[in-house]
């Protein structure tokens, strides 16, 4: 057993949005393979950790709502990293949230990514790039992806499965998050599930090399989809609104993100951004809205490098 050093280290935690979401049958091992297009975005959590050297483990994270603590991605993942390589002393881990819960946004496995991330850091990189990719996809399907070295990627498998795409540095966005209506990810694959069992079909989806292409044409010629659009019970209504306001605006695109509850607008301009927003905010206000830039290569400051 090798002892944790004396640290206190933070990093923000990405999130991301799904611009394609292409689900697959239920497999054996009961997840699903995908295929979709994540794009990291520069909404945000911030953790910290707190290390001290000490001859047993201990693992504490702050209290955060809405979060079951025994199944804490947080404490999972630097549990894992431990186990790993061997390493004992205390883990004080504090998690300012920005994401919201149960979004589609993947906050938090990029949580979970940052932890790995940043203990691998402060014991010296121990672990190598594919055994911390490795390490995430233990943690969570979407682990490996923020744990990677490229704001956006074409995904396959059940998450872990990973093709960089040439990231864009014209892309601004505005995700809409309904207030009080999180999706839980497990009830959304259920749904889907039941839904194809009754008759409905699986569609095709373009293959990666496919995906990239559109990726890099004009927004308004991208035609993704999402496969849990149809399966959005209540917030359907609010979809149908959001994809009429998009239909209506030029040179933008809008797709529900991940397995719900955000919707994500995507934009080249940020006036068509800003035009979008005044109409949402004048049909609804119940809603959260974040505008957003999508990252790439090169961002630093308050955004990210890669």
């Amino acid at each position: 057993m090798v002892m944790l050093p004396s640290r206190h280290i933070s990093a923000p935690a990405y999130a991301k949005v799904n611009l394609h979401l292409w689900v697959g049958p239920r497999r054996d091992d009961g997840y699903h393979t995908i295929a979709s297009i994540f794009q990291l975005i520069d909404l945000a959590d911030t953790v910290s950790l707190t290390l001290h050297p000490s001859p047993d483990l201990a693992i504490r994270c702050n209290p955060l709502q809405g979060v079951d603590p025994e199944h804490n991605t947080l404490v999972a993942a630097a549990r894992l990293f431990c186990g790993q390589t061997g390493r004992v002393g205390t883990v004080d881990i504090q998690c300012e949230k920005r994401i919201p819960l149960q979004a589609g946004l993947g906050g938090g496995s990029s949580d979970a990514a940052t932890v790995l991330r940043l203990l691998n850091e402060a014991c010296g990189n121990p672990l190598d790039q594919k055994a911390l990719l490795d390490l995430g996809a233990r943690v969570g399907s979407d682990v490996p992806f923020f744990l990677g070295t490229s704001a956006v990627a074409y995904v396959r498998g059940r998450g872990e499965l990973l093709e960089p795409l040439q990231a864009r540095e014209d892309l601004y966005a505005l995700v809409v998050m309904p207030v009080d209506k999180g999706v839980s990810t497990s009830r959304a694959f259920a749904d889907l599930d039941a839904l194809r069992e009754q008759g409905q079909g699986i569609p095709q989806t373009p293959d990666g090399t496919s995906l990239a292409a559109r990726y890099a044409e004009k927004v308004s010629k991208w035609d993704f989809f999402n496969n849990f659009r149809p399966v959005m019970g209540e917030l359907a209504p609010l979809y149908d609104q959001l994809d009429a306001l998009v239909a209506q605006t030029v040179g933008c695109f809008g797709t529900v993100s991940g397995s719900g509850a955000s919707y994500c607008i995507v934009a080249e301009s940020q006036r068509t951004i800003g035009i979008i927003k005044t109409k949402i905010e004048r049909i609804s206000h119940y809603v959260c809205l974040y505008c957003i830039k999508c990252l790439h290569r090169g961002h630093s400051g308050d955004t990210v490098s890669l």
